[in-house]
């Protein structure tokens, strides 16, 4: 049997929405974890854990590896040195072809173009914000938006650093480097389930996911129009 925690990323990448990845078997995993098992053929009901592996599998080749031209065409401030980490981050995050899109309006809007990886802000705007976690003088500034997808507030530092392992909560400033950005932003991406929402074309939910409003939403717009329409040209996406 697959550990709980496990299964719940695993269907996190596969488009469901297990709720928060923290071990727990709740109503949101086993309702996840129903739904795929719904949708598999009567044959394959009897292994649903083994049909979760396979499936992941199989969206694991759809994972493009992007050049660093085709990035540039779509963000034309991309630094190019930054193509090995977004491609890691694309797999480590399961962002298939047809992800790419929503994925790319988030977080091209967040890090301004995929050319900052760290807020321009000082973070003083989020002192005292208890719900980022923010609740020791210094927190705004010192756990200030970091990372491709700008990973903001204590207690996200806190979350995604027990998640992958990095000492990002008394280290922040790692954060703004390309590898541990893209580190970060897959985690972040997977903790919140945000496969779920880009799969379902609701962009105004995925940005109120990721913001908490809809900042932006008319760049974010922009952004995938103009990447799907690159990205369709090149041969990938579900109508190439």
């Amino acid at each position: 049997m697959i550990p709980v925690r496990q299964r719940q990323r695993l269907l996190s990448l596969a488009g469901y929405a297990p709720g928060p990845i923290d071990g727990i078997e709740g109503a949101r995993t086993r309702s996840a974890m129903e739904a795929f098992t719904d949708g598999l053929p009567r044959r394959k009901r009897d292994d649903p854990e083994g049909a979760l592996l396979r499936h992941i599998e199989e969206l694991s080749a759809l994972v493009p590896r992007l050049p660093a031209d085709l990035v540039r065409a779509i963000f034309p401030r991309f630094d190019l040195d930054w193509i090995g980490p977004l491609n890691a981050l694309l797999s480590e995050a399961l962002i298939t072809d047809d992800r790419l899109p929503a994925f790319f309006a988030q977080i091209g809007h967040e890090s301004a173009g995929l050319t900052a990886l760290e807020e321009y802000a000082s973070g003083a705007a989020y002192e005292g914000r208890v719900s980022l976690g923010n609740t020791i003088p210094g927190d705004g500034k010192r756990f200030k938006g970091r990372g491709f997808i700008q990973l903001t507030g204590r207690a996200n530092y806190a979350l995604i650093g027990l998640r992958t392992g990095l000492p990002i909560l008394s280290y922040p400033e790692i954060v703004s480097t390309p590898r541990i950005g893209a580190i970060v932003t897959a985690a972040y991406w997977t903790e919140n389930n945000l496969n779920a929402i880009a799969d379902s074309g609701d962009l105004l939910q995925l940005t109120r996911a990721i913001n908490g409003g809809l900042n932006g939403l008319t760049d974010r717009k922009n952004i995938y129009f103009r990447a799907e329409k690159i990205l369709l040209s090149a041969g990938i996406g579900k109508n190439a």
